[in-house]
């Protein structure tokens, strides 16, 4: 895969996949690993909370990457 500017995030828990992230946030899956259909038994919510689940966790890792080249404390000093 030749993509050098694109994010790329692998999620190695089952279900397992590959996604692509957008510039709007959102992810496109480009390879699945394994089925979401088998994995949540056809439970679209479920698939649903996954990708929100994703959605934030690259929210909260961005935030922290912006913060970590800002030389700014993340977290307040014990």
């Amino acid at each position: 895969m030749v993509d050098l500017d694109g994010v790329y995030i692998l999620h190695t828990r089952k279900p397992r996949f590959l996604a692509k992230v957008r510039e709007n946030g959102r992810f496109e899956i480009v390879d699945m690993i394994d089925s979401f259909n088998e994995h949540y038994k056809g439970n679209a919510d479920r698939i649903e909370k996954l990708m929100k689940r994703l959605a934030e966790w690259h929210r909260a890792y961005k935030i922290y990457e912006y913060e970590k080249t800002r030389n700014r404390r993340i977290y307040p000093k014990n």
